[in-house]
């Protein structure tokens, strides 16, 4: 079981977008109560992502094996280095998420419904996830090198080169 999500900003509502492989999407709204404190935003964005892997888990045969996360900024090694739409900076929400799954798995004795602890949480843009999707599986995935661009709330982008993402 590999859950991928999407989080997004549009006037202070989160958007968790689930993605369960051979399950129906999960959307879900959140509005943000406390957003002038980052501790507040992060324990909203924390506490989403927490609580809708858990259900997911409990309606599952299967092991979690990995959590992919899409952040609207820059990324590095599980922490958003930053994240301009919803105010974060130098953030290692893998920790996070990880102490809390841990923690939970430890006091529900839900350990089998993890491959492994910590959990692997893989942080990537979201202008290059969605790039990466629509190579394979969209609008761009009959070329094999494109440029791919995201307006919205900001602006993003990502080049798909010899049909793999280009880093850097």
């Amino acid at each position: 079981l590999v859950i991928k999500l999407i989080l997004t900003n549009i006037t202070n509502v989160i958007i968790p977008i689930i993605k369960i492989d051979n399950l129906p999407d999960y959307i879900g709204l959140i509005k943000f109560y406390d957003t002038h404190s980052k501790k507040g935003l992060l324990e909203v964005i924390e506490q989403t992502i927490f609580e809708n892997v858990i259900n997911s888990l409990q309606n599952s045969e299967e092991k979690l094996e990995s959590l992919g996360i899409a952040i609207p900024g820059l990324v590095s090694d599980g922490t958003i280095v930053k994240c301009v739409n919803l105010g974060i900076k130098d953030y290692n929400i893998s920790e996070s998420l990880n102490e809390r799954f841990i923690k939970y798995a430890n006091e529900k004795n839900m350990q089998n419904k993890f491959e492994k602890l910590p959990l692997p949480i893989k942080l990537q843009n979201d202008a290059k996830c969605a790039a990466i999707a629509e190579s394979k599986y969209g609008v761009i995935q009959e070329y094999d090198s494109a440029i791919f661009l995201t307006l919205g709330t900001g602006i993003g982008g990502a080049a798909i080169i010899n049909g793999k993402l280009a880093e850097g």
